[in-house]
């Protein structure tokens, strides 16, 4: 298990950020660690994510831990996360 900090998940997911570097290497990190099944993240990681969508980046995780193969939403938000993860996402 690899256990991430906060800032790379922010990283991931912030339409702002200092490089566009910093950003494909944590997007690239988080796919790598979903895909392998090794990402480990605390209640910690999303409290402190909490300005940033974390009740949908829980959604997420919390699907991907239980290897759920979709999650069915109408929130449109879920779309950034398309292509971090494995699980289909069904807007609707």
């Amino acid at each position: 298990m690899i256990y991430l900090d906060s800032n790379v998940l922010i990283y991931a997911t912030l339409s702002i950020v200092d490089t566009p570097s910093q950003q494909e290497k944590a997007i690239e990190i988080l796919k790598e660690l979903i895909n392998n099944e090794t990402l480990l993240l605390s209640n910690l990681n999303l409290l402190k994510y909490a300005f940033k969508n974390s009740f949908d980046l829980y959604h997420v995780v919390f699907a991907n831990a239980h290897n759920c193969q979709k999650i069915i939403t109408f929130d449109k938000g879920f779309k950034k996360f398309r292509n971090s993860c494995d699980i289909e996402i069904e807007v609707l």
